[in-house]
């Protein structure tokens, strides 16, 4: 397979200074569900350049190694967005921001430590495969995931996972390079997606709580 060309985009998204958890007032549960995927961001992805790192140091194909290096550049931009997304948040009064956010940083120390650098390249693999299909959803559907939205989190939003669909193939072309057993792939991709999903729905469920009734607004 080819990767897109990627492109590194070194993006400034000015959020206003009143900004809500809710941005998009018409979708709030959807705002929510955008936010806690945003939590994850900054411990995610800093695990798959580590990974990406390490698998880069076994692979001999410069089109690929190069094809790594972009995917590190842009998913270095990504995370660092995220962040201060997330601080904001934060600020807004979300309690249970860094809660659950010491409970990713401590998944994801955990995966990189103990398991073995196939599982973590299929993890990768696997997360990036279920979030190519979110982003064409996002992309596809954004007239109405985001119409009503602010326009500094939509485009954080949208941005994010175009570049995620400029390097779908990546990882799954150091997978196949390193190991290739679809086993393995299959069971990436199952592993990632109830984890994040899981994790998401953690995330979702105390922001909500947070926010209402009669919580932050």
């Amino acid at each position: 397979m080819t990767a897109a060309a990627m492109i590194i985009r070194r993006m400034n998204f000015p959020y206003p200074e009143g900004l809500r958890g809710w941005w998009n007032s018409s979708k709030p549960e959807f705002s929510h569900m955008v936010n806690s995927g945003s939590l994850a961001m900054p411990f995610l992805e800093p695990y798959l350049i580590d990974v990406m790192k390490q698998a880069r140091a076994r692979i001999t194909d410069p089109k690929l190694q190069h094809d790594v290096d972009q995917y590190i550049a842009q998913e270095s931009t990504h995370f660092r967005q995220h962040q201060q997304f997330n601080r904001r948040l934060a600020d807004m009064g979300y309690r249970a921001v860094p809660e659950h956010e010491a409970r990713l940083k401590a998944d994801y120390e955990a995966l990189g430590k103990t398991r073995s650098l196939t599982f973590n390249i299929a993890y990768a693999e696997g997360f990036e495969a279920m979030g190519l299909c979110v982003g064409h959803m996002l992309v596809e559907d954004r007239a109405y995931l985001f119409g009503d939205a602010d326009p500094a989190v939509s485009s954080l939003i949208l941005w994010h996972f175009v570049e995620e669909i400029e390097h779908k193939t990546v990882t799954y072309d150091v997978f196949k390079a390193l190991d290739g057993r679809y086993a393995w792939r299959i069971y990436g991709l199952l592993y990632a997606t109830t984890h994040i999903f899981f994790r998401a729905w953690q995330g979702y469920r105390a922001l909500l709580i947070a926010a209402g009734p009669c919580g932050i607004t």
